[in-house]
């Protein structure tokens, strides 16, 4: 049995969240786990971040931040903590943020 590491992230955490802002929940897992998840075509959509071993499962307003490795896991918990200590902050700055990480391609829709 595999032990996923997990936490949330996103607006609902550092930013000022609207009626229908989604979830964002960042999870460390296996490219295998991500593909059998991909095939079985459960997601609404799947996004790859370009040049990130990460990858965005939409469920309805769950958005599942699929990290293959534990480098982007990282990263993106290391972006999480940053803007919760300047929490509330824009849409805009947690974009400049991730992007400054090295979060190659994020550009959330």
């Amino acid at each position: 049995m595999n032990i996923l590491k997990s936490y949330f992230t996103g607006s609902q955490v550092y930013g000022t969240p609207r009626p229908d802002s989604d979830i964002d929940l960042v999870i460390r897992m296996s490219s295998e786990e991500l593909a059998k998840i991909v095939h079985a075509q459960v997601a609404d959509t799947v996004v790859w971040f370009e040049n990130s071993p990460t990858a965005s499962l939409k469920f309805g307003k769950l958005n599942v931040i699929a990290c293959i490795t534990d480098d982007a896991f990282e990263k993106w918990a290391v972006s999480t903590v940053q803007l919760e200590l300047r929490a509330p902050v824009t849409r805009e700055e947690a974009i400049r943020t991730y992007k400054n990480n090295l979060i190659c391609g994020y550009s959330p829709e």
